[in-house]
């Protein structure tokens, strides 16, 4: 596992989170219900998901998400699962 670099351990986003986060964008691997929201832009149900650390850094994670993801793999549930399944925006293989 990396390590957090300062700038993002000072953002206050937990390893655990960010590494899961870069999996799913580099590796298109899965993740769970509170990343899978936060992805799909359902924060109501991200922060009825979050642990304490989590809900605390709710507006840190939307940020990276906005700033390091690429634009088809978050905005909705539907843009999630063609990430995850290889899809791109119109749902050919890329």
């Amino acid at each position: 596992m990396r390590k957090l670099t300062k700038t993002e351990y000072n953002k206050g986003i937990t390893l655990v989170t960010l590494v899961a986060l870069e999996h799913y964008r580099d590796d298109r691997l899965n993740v769970g219900g509170f990343l899978r929201a936060c992805l799909a832009n359902d924060f109501v149900a991200a922060a009825c998901l979050a642990d304490k650390n989590n809900a605390h850094n709710l507006p840190e994670i939307a940020r990276w998400i906005h700033n390091k993801m690429p634009a088809d793999a978050w905005g909705s549930y539907e843009r999630v699962d063609r990430w995850l399944a290889g899809l791109d925006e119109k749902g050919g293989e890329e």
